[in-house]
């Protein structure tokens, strides 16, 4: 019982993702973009990310 309740929460919420079709939000968008990224790719756009919010401190 205690595995079966998170899987069937997940079950439904992926189901409902599903009807969504074209609705991704944003930082879904991100998470998938970034997760087929190369480590160097990774590492290059986050000291891009760094400097720019730096630059954006000052």
């Amino acid at each position: 019982m205690v595995v079966l309740m998170p899987a069937g929460l997940m079950l439904l919420l992926g189901v409902w993702g599903i009807r969504r079709q074209d609705a991704i939000w944003r930082d879904e968008a991100v998470t998938y973009d970034m997760a087929y990224r190369s480590p160097a790719d990774l590492w290059q756009r986050r000291s891009t990310w760094m400097s720019s919010m730096a630059s954006a401190t000052c």
